[in-house]
C-alpha cells in the first residue's frame, strides 16, 4: 500500500489525465483488486543521508543493484498536458495492453533528505550494436520535498570528479521568469561522453545541471533555494544571447 507521502510526491499534484488515460487507469484499478499486493513495502525507497552515488552513465542492472526497483515510472502524456502520470510497476505491467510506447523515467525516492531521483535512460550505440544499443542513464532529476539550499545539495548530489566552483555559471533568460540557472563544466571529460556524442556533433557531449530555483533572484548565492536539478550528459545547446553569466557563488 501505498503511503500518503508517495501518493502526494513531495506536494506535487499528480496530473489530470484525459479521457484514454482515465480509461487506462480504471483499467489498471480492476486488475489490481484481483492481483495479490506486492510485498517489497520498500521498493523504490533509497536509504541513508547521503551523498548520493554517481548516476550517469549506469546500465538499468547497476542501478536495480543498489536500489532494487523503481518506486514510480514517470510518464509525459502525449495530449498537450504537460504534467506527468506516475505508475506502480504493476500498474505499469497492466498498462501494456494500452501500448504505452515509451520507456518513462524511473522514480526513486531518497526519504532520508527529502528528495526524489528520476532517472531517463538514453541509448549508447556502437558499431556492432547499430539495433540492439546499450541503454545508459544520461539525465537524472533530482527533486527536492523542500526549497533546499544550493549549499546543501552540494553535500548530498553526486559531484565525484568535478568542481561547483570550477563550473561556467549562468541564468537562462529565454524562460521568461529568471528561475532556471545553467551549470555547465565545458573542460570536464567525462568518460560516456564520446560514446553518447552524436556523429559530427558541434559541440560535443558535456556536463551540465539545469537549476530550477525556488524563487527568483537577482543575487545567486549558496544559500539560495532550490527546487529541482537537472544533471544532463548531452549537449549544450543554447544561444549565447539567451545566458546572463552570472557570478560563481561558490567561489
Amino acid at each position: 500500500m501505498r503511503s500518503e507521502r508517495d501518493n502526494h510526491l513531495f506536494g506535487s499534484r499528480r496530473p489530470r489525465l484525459r479521457r484514454w488515460w482515465k480509461t487506462g487507469v480504471l483499467l489498471v484499478a480492476l486488475l489490481a483488486l484481483a492481483t495479490a499486493a506486492i510485498p517489497a513495502a520498500a521498493q523504490g525507497i533509497i536509504s541513508g543521508q547521503g551523498p548520493l552515488p554517481s548516476l550517469i552513465g549506469k546500465t538499468h542492472s547497476e542501478i536495480q543493484a543498489m536500489w532494487d526497483q523503481p518506486r514510480y515510472i514517470k510518464v509525459a502524456p502525449h495530449d498537450g498536458d504537460t504534467r506527468y502520470a506516475y505508475f506502480t510497476l504493476r500498474e505499469w505491467q497492466h498498462l501494456a495492453a494500452l501500448s504505452p510506447a515509451t520507456q518513462g523515467e524511473d522514480v526513486y525516492l531518497a526519504q532520508d533528505v527529502g528528495l526524489q531521483v528520476h532517472l531517463r535512460y538514453l541509448p549508447v550505440f556502437s558499431a556492432e550494436q547499430r539495433f540492439d544499443p546499450e541503454f545508459r542513464v544520461g539525465a537524472v532529476t533530482y527533486v527536492m520535498e523542500e526549497p533546499t539550499s544550493l549549499q546543501r545539495l552540494a553535500t548530498l548530489l553526486p559531484l565525484e570528479g568535478f568542481d561547483l566552483s570550477q563550473a561556467q555559471w549562468f541564468r537562462y533568460q529565454a524562460d521568461g521568469r529568471g528561475r532556471t540557472l545553467l551549470v555547465h563544466w565545458p573542460d570536464l571529460e567525462h568518460p560516456l561522453a564520446r560514446a553518447m556524442t552524436p556523429f559530427r556533433a558541434d559541440p560535443g557531449v558535456t556536463l551540465f545541471w539545469e537549476v530550477g530555483l525556488a524563487v527568483p533572484t537577482d543575487d545567486v548565492t549558496s544559500e539560495t533555494p532550490v527546487n529541482y536539478i537537472i544533471e544532463r550528459l548531452e549537449q549544450f545547446l543554447y544561444r549565447p544571447e539567451d545566458l546572463q553569466p552570472l557570478a560563481n557563488p561558490f567561489q
